[in-house]
């Protein structure tokens, strides 16, 4: 258990992607993942705002989704590679 904790402090705390294995697939996934927190955060949004809630601060969740998307989605990939 901590080999993985090791693995994944390594590679998601450091500013250079020197210790993935593949560092050209998490160049490649990272603005994916940021544009489907967004696409996901715009559709929970449009849904919300069908259903009768009206969205407050709408910009700041898209922001929120995108970049939980991101962590979500290095820790993911970071756990494969």
């Amino acid at each position: 258990m901590s080999s993985t904790r090791r693995k994944l402090a390594v590679r998601l705390l450091r500013t250079d992607w020197s210790e993935w294995n593949r560092s050209l697939r998490a160049k490649l996934l990272s603005p994916v993942f940021v544009l489907l927190g967004g696409l996901t955060s715009v559709l929970l949004q449009t849904g919300l705002a069908h259903g009768g809630a009206e969205p407050r601060l709408d910009g700041v969740v898209t922001g929120v989704f995108a970049v939980g998307s991101l962590v979500l989605g290095l820790v993911v990939l970071a756990l494969v590679d």
